[in-house]
């Protein structure tokens, strides 16, 4: 497979060696709310000799806080983690450079703040930025003696909104901002913004900005960064609510990653004093957006964006050009802003904002650097197909990418399976595949159609076989099985815990009610909650009550039901069923949840046979609920009470009861002490039947 990446001297282009290969995306963070990578033309990544670096904006509480963490390089986090807060107050689009085995974080809080940490030790805050202004989108970068230089916007009242630059000597303090360029003359409304910086092997600083008066791209260039040069890179027609993205190859060629007007993603470079056009990297039919650029140890340029299709239900995905492929899987769910940076040692290393776990977390992925790979080793990277959430009843076409980390020319075959409801599928992959040392290629299976119902979740197990000896005993038989998991998307509401009646209950009269939880993969908005009974053989009026729910049920949660009371004949067999429908035209999917149950017995007074134990009350009960017994000959009974975990809570009685009576329950537990509200099990146990009923203190 031939790579289409670019490095340019003296003019020009090369095609790239193959080498290296996408590992697997890792999480990295783990929020309440939303975290986002860097958005505005800096980088939330950085990475030394041994570690990788990163810094983002968790959005938890109303004040964004500024996070950082680091792992060593092919290592990763080992669980999905909070970070280090950089900040205690409000603080937003963090960027990061690294030298070293330091790592600079810069963000924007009105005046811009800087931090350094210096191996384990975190120095204290810094700020800068332009003085009595309001500062924002900074963008910083490392040269090769650690200082730390930064370009920024800085809003002056007479003007509008300035570009300006400030450096950090290593292990020092700022200098005076100096101002790049301002808007100009009459364009009040049309400023410069989105500044992106690199430095060059010469130790020259290269700066590009929006220029939204033009609608193109504007450069400027310094020695040092007290007089700049600034002009305009041609034809470069852009969206000027994009960010674009710099870097600098070890020959000194400059290069720039912008989105076009018509949201493609383009790029040009300036090698022997002259810009040139580097094409449409995108595809047709695509939006683009979040470029971003960088170069290895070797010149060559890495390049990755997100984008998504025009079509309705598309998402963004991560794509790189390496070749052009997507980084993320094709799982309905967004992935956006991707920060790319190359190590010392040649290697790539990326992280974005994805929103895979039901809010944005920040993911990494990385790839080795040229030569690296010894023996076979053969490694399923990514199953790209099915993933996330998924239509029913659709075709789809599974596929994952295999990567070669090995040291020489190999061959394989994959097989996929995906198991599930009503799901039993096995194929091997449609051919067997040659794949140079290196390199990556997509494998396809034949089609396969999901057959259950909204909410139903399915394995999806990749393996990959080496050729001839079909096993998968490489140098590393860790890496040659991926699992992965989908499930089908929709609305569905379900009653998942039904506190009354429950199961095997005699009752006079009850008044049903249910927890239901949003079990799809959608928000569920306007829907009827139902609670149907009949009798059996069709005795007695029939009873349905229905409740509304207005709003929204956000996926997982869940909304107590009540419904209004019934009253039970006697000697009756009932079935309750509990189910949603939704009140729009709008489809909703819900299973009916059916509980057995039965009305009073006639004669209980004079029959020595008969046998009822129950809770007095409903639920949710506002304290400890009583048992009420009626019992015709002495019988043994064991009555206990056992929290959500299984742990025994209470004894209320274990031994023979007999005739009609209440047991009491001061809601403690067997040490004396009152329990807290909340889910607890009353288990009542006869040589007739064992029993649990749920209760919930509400207090």
């Amino acid at each position: 497979m031939r790579k289409t990446r670019v490095f340019v001297t003296l003019g020009l282009l090369a095609a790239l060696p193959v080498f290296g290969q996408w590992h697997r995306s890792a999480r990295l963070t783990v929020t309440d709310s939303i975290s986002y990578t860097s958005r505005t033309g800096g980088w939330g990544i950085g990475v030394t000799d041994e570690d990788v670096h990163i810094a983002w904006y968790d959005k938890t509480f109303s004040s964004s806080t500024v996070r950082y963490g680091h792992f060593p390089i092919g290592c990763c986090l080992e669980s999905p983690a909070s970070g280090i807060a950089i900040n205690s107050d409000y603080g937003c689009e963090p960027v990061l450079s690294a030298s070293d085995t330091n790592a600079h974080i810069d963000w924007c809080v009105d005046s811009l703040y800087f931090r350094e940490v210096a191996g384990m030790a975190i120095n204290p805050i810094l700020g800068h930025g332009w003085p009595g202004t309001s500062n924002l989108c900074p963008a910083v970068a490392d040269d090769a003696s650690g200082n730390t230089h930064c370009v920024f916007n800085y809003y002056d009242d007479s003007l509008g909104l300035c570009l300006a630059y400030q450096r950090r000597t290593a292990g020092g303090d700022f200098s005076a901002p100096v101002e790049i360029i301002g808007p100009p003359p009459g364009s009040y409304g049309y400023l410069p913004y989105y500044p992106t910086i690199c430095i060059g092997p010469d130790g020259n600083i290269h700066v590009a900005w929006i220029q939204p008066w033009k609608g193109n791209i504007g450069y400027g260039t310094s020695a040092d960064g007290s007089n700049w040069t600034v002009s305009e890179i041609p034809s470069t027609p852009c969206n000027i609510h994009a960010a674009p993205s710099i870097c600098c190859s070890k020959w000194g060629t400059i290069c720039v990653l912008y989105a076009s007007q018509n949201d493609e993603i383009h790029g040009v470079f300036k090698s022997g004093g002259m810009w040139n056009y580097l094409g449409n990297l995108s595809k047709a039919g695509m939006i683009g957006d979040g470029p971003s650029i960088c170069a290895d140890t070797s010149g060559y340029m890495w390049r990755a964006w997100h984008a998504r299709y025009l079509s309705e239900e598309a998402t963004a995905e991560i794509y790189c050009d390496d070749p052009y492929q997507s980084l993320t899987s094709y799982d309905s769910y967004e992935s956006r802003y991707p920060n790319v940076t190359a190590d010392p040692n040649g290697n790539i290393h990326i992280i974005w904002s994805d929103s895979r776990n039901g809010n944005f977390e920040i993911y990494y992925n990385w790839r080795l650097g040229k030569g690296q790979g010894q023996g076979r080793d053969l490694a399923v990277t990514c199953i790209f197909r099915p993933a996330g959430r998924i239509e029913n009843q659709f075709i789809v076409s599974p596929s994952a990418r295999i990567g070669n980390f090995g040291e020489a020319l190999d061959s394989f075959y994959a097989n996929c399976k995906i198991t599930g409801p009503g799901s039993n599928y096995s194929k091997n992959s449609v051919m067997t595949k040659i794949i140079p040392s290196g390199d990556d290629t997509l494998i396809g299976f034949p089609p396969w159609t999901p057959s259950g119902n909204v909410g139903d979740i399915y394995e999806v197990k990749v393996t990959v076989y080496m050729l001839p000896d079909s096993n998968i005993y490489d140098d590393n038989p860790s890496n040659n099985v991926f699992v992965d998991s989908c499930i089908i998307r929709g609305v569905a509401v379900t009653a998942t815990t039904i506190l009354e009646p429950q199961e095997g209950d005699t009752l006079e009269h009850l008044k049903p009610n249910a927890y239901f939880t949003n079990t799809g993969t959608e928000p569920a908005a306007n829907f009827y909650c139902h609670c149907d009974i009949t009798s059996a053989g069709f005795h007695g009026d029939d009873y349905a009550d229905s409740v509304l729910v207005a709003g929204n049920l956000a996926v997982g949660d869940s909304i107590f039901i009540g419904f209004d009371d019934y009253g039970c004949e006697e000697n009756r067999s009932y079935v309750a069923t509990f189910h949603a429908t939704s009140a729009t035209e709008d489809t909703i999917y819900s299973p009916h949840i059916q509980v057995h149950f039965h009305g009073p017995y006639t004669g209980v007074a004079e029959s020595a046979e008969v046998l009822r134990i129950e809770l007095a009350g409903t639920n949710p009960f506002g304290a400890p609920p009583s048992i009420d017994y009626l019992i015709g000959v002495p019988t043994e009974v064991s009555i206990r009470v056992y929290d959500v975990s299984g742990k025994l809570v209470e004894i209320l009685h274990d031994g023979e009861l007999s005739g009609r009576g209440r047991l009491h329950w001061n809601g403690k537990d067997q040490e004396g002490r009152m329990i807290a509200d909340g889910l607890y099990f009353v288990r009542i146990l006869t040589p007739q039947f064992d029993r649990t009923h749920k209760i919930v203190l509400v207090r």
